[in-house]
């Protein structure tokens, strides 16, 4: 079917008009965003979305009555119900778009800016996480929303794995090791029964803190995943936690291998020491043996036990330089 001229002049008449509402539209835009953004509630959107209908109903009314004085003069039939429709849409179209995507980008900036007040938090109580003499974390959260959600589980974490090292630190303490494998001590126990079933516990204590610890990460890691947060938020930093955390995962492991080897070599030298009981004396702070064999195996042992202490210290030095690093792979940023 073909359209005459007549009937194609209507039509840029109406997008002359439609055009017209939407720069009228454009214009009052700055003026809802500032006094709108952040929409953070379903009642603040109730209260924008009542104003933007109201301004649309006006704006639309006024467009379509000057649109049905233009068209009147020569087509009254061509003016209609339909016209009101197109212009009420188009303002409120272009108002709630405008207003979702600068409420978007305010929101993301927000955002962004409490992901780095976390990051922040995060650091500072993973260094003091560090420090022998902090006892507790605090446990406020500066940060709010998803950011202030994710600090929070990072500082029970924290607070989880310092409590289960002091723990430790008291366990060990009270079971005075290494003190009682001082040549003082192992002189007034020849057999060495009760120093071996010491160092027994001692390691017990040690693997069951190792285990706390692979627990306290594994729950760590389902507290974020079962969070209420934002699906694409929880994603990456669940990304970032296992990236960091297997960045590090196998030295942790390694330390522990040291710590293990290190009591399997203490354990063999004390049974050593047992099995040659009467072939040495403390003289001192020294063992000496009377035959050369015992000397040289005893030897053998301690530079042993020395070397695995090193290596344990060096990769636990390692970690510590590394824990306030892993902040910013467990924390996403925009």
């Amino acid at each position: 079917m073909e359209v005459n001229s007549e009937e194609r002049g209507q039509v840029w008449i109406v997008v002359a008009v439609v055009v017209a509402v939407v720069i009228w539209t454009l214009l009052g835009v700055p003026d809802l965003v500032q006094a709108s953004v952040p929409l953070n509630s379903p009642e603040q959107w109730a209260d924008v979305t009542g104003r933007i209908v109201g301004s649309a109903l006006i704006k639309s009314l006024v467009a379509w009555a000057v649109l049905g004085l233009v068209l009147l003069r020569r087509h009254a039939r061509a003016w209609s119900g339909v016209h009101f429709a197109i212009l009420f849409a188009a303002v409120v179209i272009v108002d709630v778009g405008v207003l979702s995507f600068e409420n978007y980008v305010s929101n993301r900036k927000a955002q962004d800016a409490e992901f780095r007040i976390a990051t922040s938090e995060v650091q500072k109580i993973l260094a003091l996480s560090l420090d022998p003499s902090v006892k507790t974390i605090d446990q406020h959260v500066k940060a709010q929303g998803d950011a202030g959600t994710i600090e929070g589980i990072s500082r029970r974490m924290v607070q989880d794995v310092l409590k289960s090292r002091q723990d430790l630190n008291a366990t060990v303490l009270a079971l005075d090791y290494p003190a009682f494998l001082k040549p003082a001590r192992l002189a007034s126990d020849r057999g060495l029964v009760k120093t071996r079933a010491e160092l027994n516990r001692v390691r017990e204590v040690s693997d069951r803190q190792h285990a706390e610890v692979r627990a306290i990460v594994a729950r760590y890691r389902a507290q974020i995943a079962s969070a209420q947060i934002d699906e694409d938020i929880k994603e990456r930093v669940l990304k970032g936690f296992d990236e960091g955390y297997a960045r590090q995962v196998s030295a942790i492991e390694r330390a522990w291998k040291c710590d293990d080897a290190l009591f399997s070599e203490m354990q063999v030298m004390l049974s050593d020491l047992a099995r040659a009981k009467s072939r040495w004396v403390v003289r001192g702070n020294a063992i000496a043996f009377s035959g050369q064999n015992d000397l040289d195996t005893y030897k053998a042992h301690r530079r042993r036990i020395e070397q695995l202490a090193g290596e344990e210290n060096a990769i636990i030095a390692s970690l510590k330089s590394q824990t306030i690093q892993a902040a910013h792979a467990a924390i996403p940023e925009y």
